[in-house]
């Protein structure tokens, strides 16, 4: 299992071709897929 801080260090290299949001939202999907994705889309 890739752990959540690798995860994030993985995403700041592609900062540059993705939209913030879309890593930030990668993020809480990998590192927290128990909660409800619509409220960080709120």
């Amino acid at each position: 299992m890739v752990s959540c801080e690798k995860r994030k260090i993985n995403n700041k290299i592609f900062k540059v071709e993705k939209d913030l949001t879309d890593i930030s939202f990668y993020l809480v999907s990998i590192c927290s897929p128990e909660m409800p994705k619509n409220e960080y889309l709120s």
